[in-house]
């Protein structure tokens, strides 16, 4: 299964766990329902803005959107995949490198999706500040546990 019809296939599942229309998640993403409906049917990836936008209008896992492993969405919004062992595992796999690999790809030959990416970076920074504030000051934790050993 190519990386488009994953991703077409679990939007259409997260879709579904809402009780959502094709036409209702449409408006709430700011794209067309003809446009939503050949990304559910694999025929078109979804761009950024639409994942981004559905990451964090709905919460939803990336690791269940990239890689069909975990829950449908993330505990209470907080923003980060469950455990440790789900994040190794959508790191080590062949569908997130290759959705990593065509983001970079279109980062970096796109000007307007460079752009679009960066904005969205920002966005998500300043809306989610404490959290990754927490995420930091664990893992300077953790690298300091680990230097005194």
């Amino acid at each position: 299964m190519e990386n488009k019809e994953l991703i077409g296939r679990n939007i259409r599942n997260i879709r579904l766990q809402l009780g959502m229309k094709q036409k209702d998640l449409a408006n709430s993403l700011n794209i067309s329902y003809g446009y939503l409906s050949e990304v559910e049917s694999g025929k078109k990836s979804p761009g950024l803005e639409v994942v981004g936008n559905l990451l964090q209008k709905y919460k939803v896992n990336p690791t269940y959107l990239l890689a069909s492993e975990g829950e449908y969405f993330l505990n209470k919004g907080e923003g980060k995949i469950k455990t440790v062992e789900s994040k190794e595992k959508i790191k080590e796999s062949d569908v997130y490198n290759a959705a990593l690999n065509e983001m970079l790809w279109y980062f970096e030959n796109i000007p307007a999706v460079g752009f679009a990416v960066l904005e969205f970076f920002k966005h998500y920074l300043h809306a989610k500040k404490d959290m990754i504030d927490a995420e930091m000051k664990k893992i300077k934790e953790k690298d300091q546990g680990e230097e005194i050993h």
